[in-house]
């Protein structure tokens, strides 16, 4: 390494003696020739060092010795498209030209390096030379809907031009950094197994025996399939960012949704991972994006919801939607459903903050519960419901968890509409 670092700045150097013979004496155009051929083989072999100090630095951050892994996704356009949208990051982040930060105070609690997004917006303009403050501010969400800047009281991963205050996300979790299994660490008690991931949106457990050590992790444009023992990984490459998993269980079958609005499935049985995404079955849309995907007991049926409010219920072996559930609220959060067939419910929390059940069967809405707090983006209640609240000899109903509180509702009250508080 060192050796070729000396032989570059030798050809530098006799580079730059060469031009200055060339210049003084009026070689002839042979010898330019020669100088030019020169020139070209020092600058390629200055990239050549500059890449290899680099991939060295990299193994050596990572903990390789003696090896260098590469990525043959590296010189993919989206790649690409980080990198650019990284080096904009780091300049932004910069201490004496960068975004002007400060501290805020959030109910009892600081929160520090904050930015508001007009502030972000003025920075892109002045920088990048931008005229028009819409272009900057689309530049500014394509940032955020990548992860790179994040709002600190808001769901939705978009840059307004108002005082909503910003973080800049670590670069630990940046796009661009695949993440690598480590193995290693066993000195915390109870730990299997750490890894890295990148921006993730979704994660789901296989527990079919053929599988039962493996998870899978949904990304921005790509499924990781990961064995939690051996570290293997298989990845999928799916074109659009995945929001929902579910593994089936009598089978080893994942199935994913995603911000097209695509479902699909992927066999851990099958190898195939090409680009042409035959891997893909049981592949059917809805509306927009998908937030959430429950399978029925019985495998052969399949709940999703999307961004427009809309659940349905697929019929994965026709890939026909064959129910839906009118009522839902929801226009850009990421909301989950919530299924009980014991009791032949289903359940979700809308955007609106107000809980709905339907009858599974028949798709009738039963119940529509106001949250007991005041609708807000930072206050949609959490909700879980059991057909067995409190044990084997316990009776079925909602618990709603909105702020500091905690609220139970029986499942015998829904009709009357009484709940009751527990003191959180």
């Amino acid at each position: 390494m060192t050796m070729r670092a000396l032989s570059c700045s030798h050809i530098v150097m006799e580079g730059e003696r060469a031009e200055t013979v060339a210049q003084a004496e009026q070689e002839t155009a042979e010898t330019v020739e020669t100088v030019e051929t020169v020139e070209t083989v020092e600058t390629t072999e200055t990239v050549d060092t500059v890449d290899t100090a680099e991939t060295a630095e990299t193994a050596g951050t990572t903990g390789t010795k003696g090896t260098q892994k590469t990525d043959p996704e590296e010189d993919s356009p989206n790649m690409i498209v980080y990198r650019k949208i990284e080096n904009i990051i780091t300049r932004m982040q910069d201490e004496t030209d960068g975004v002007p930060i400060r501290t805020v105070k959030s109910f009892m609690s600081k929160i520090p390096s904050v930015a508001t997004g007009t502030e972000i917006v003025q920075w892109l303009m002045k920088n990048l030379y931008i005229d028009d403050p819409a272009e900057a501010l689309h530049i500014g969400s394509l940032i955020a809907a990548q992860g790179y800047v994040f709002p600190i009281s808001d769901h939705v991963l978009t840059l307004k031009d108002d005082g909503t205050f910003y973080r800049f996300q670590a670069p630990y979790f940046w796009s661009s950094n695949c993440w690598e299994p480590e193995n290693t660490d066993y000195d915390q008690p109870g730990m299997l197994c750490s890894f890295k991931i990148s921006t993730a949106w979704s994660c789901a457990w296989c527990l079919n025996p053929q599988a039962d050590k493996t998870f899978s992790t949904g990304l921005s444009r790509s499924v990781i399939v990961t064995d939690a023992v051996t570290g293997r990984r298989q990845t999928y490459s799916t074109g659009s960012d995945v929001l929902a998993q579910q593994f089936a269980v009598r089978a080893p079958v994942l199935f994913n949704g995603c911000r097209s609005g695509e479902i699909f499935s992927i066999d851990l049985r099958q190898r195939g991972r090409g680009r042409d995404h035959s891997w893909k079955s049981s592949r059917f849309h809805q509306d927009s994006a998908v937030t959430s995907v429950r399978l029925l007991q019985d495998e052969n049926y399949l709940l999703a919801a999307d961004m427009l409010g809309k659940i349905k219920l697929w019929d994965v072996r026709t890939r026909r939607a064959v129910k839906q559930y009118d009522g839902h609220n929801n226009e850009y959060a990421h909301l989950p459903l919530h299924l009980c067939e014991q009791e032949g419910l289903l359940l979700a929390v809308g955007q609106d903050c107000y809980t709905r059940l339907w009858s599974l069967r028949d798709g009738h809405l039963l119940r529509t519960i106001p949250s007991p707090h005041p609708a807000g983006k930072d206050s949609i209640p959490n909700i879980v419901f059991s057909s067995q609240l409190g044990g084997r000899r316990g009776l079925p109903g909602l618990l709603m968890a909105v702020c500091h509180d905690l609220y139970y509702y029986p499942y015998g009250d829904y009709q009357g509409g009484a709940a009751s508080e527990l003191q959180g």
